[in-house]
């Protein structure tokens, strides 16, 4: 029961993953909703959640930013499912204990989001294919999670909404993934 239950469980988030990356596709009919978002609460909000997950029970979060709001527009759900797989994907792939920190800047016209971790670090190679779709980084004879669209469909979220993402790695010294997102200068209807 319990093996039937796990492969439901990932049939249903494939299915999910296979959605919306399939939405993002598609030009037409595809909109995404725009809320103005005061970043630095929202992020909270979202390491919070993270940290909440059993599976973080041990790892240390840390959100460092500026002193004034940050603001951007977007869809809040999307955006919120992108940071929130970056999050675990810094959890999941590392060992109990690896710290992760959260650091949110402004640069210029665009606003930066860098989760950084201390821990298993990835190899050149990989980072290269981090973003193909069904690319897990893990061998086929390695028990993994996740369906292998994760980061494809956080990059499309990101691209979505005229950002860009980056990733710095270190095989034993952790890994820096940087969001950049246009700053908005609208703070009415905050999320």
């Amino acid at each position: 029961m319990q093996l039937i239950r796990a492969k439901s469980a990932y049939m249903e988030e494939l299915i999910q993953d296979l959605g919306i990356a399939f939405r993002m596709d598609q030009s037409v009919g595809f909109k995404l909703s725009s809320q103005t978002i005061e970043l630095a609460e929202f992020m909270r909000r979202t390491v919070a959640e993270a940290a909440n997950m059993p599976l973080a029970a041990t790892n240390p979060f840390e959100i460092r930013g500026e002193e004034e709001p940050l603001y951007i527009q977007g869809d809040a759900g999307l955006l919120g499912r992108a940071f929130s797989n970056l999050l675990v994907n810094a959890v999941a792939h590392n060992p109990a204990g690896t710290s992760i920190t959260v650091h949110i800047q402004e640069t210029g016209a665009h606003v930066q989001v860098q989760i950084t971790d201390n821990g298993n670090g990835i190899d050149e190679q990989s980072v290269d294919r981090l973003f193909n779709r069904y690319y897990r980084g893990t061998s086929t004879d390695t028990p993994a999670g996740g369906t292998g669209l994760g980061m494809a469909i956080v990059k499309q979220i990101v691209t979505a909404h005229q950002g860009t993402i980056y990733v710095k790695s270190k095989v034993g010294h952790g890994t820096s993934v940087t969001v950049q997102l246009p700053r908005s200068q609208n703070k009415r209807k905050q999320v």
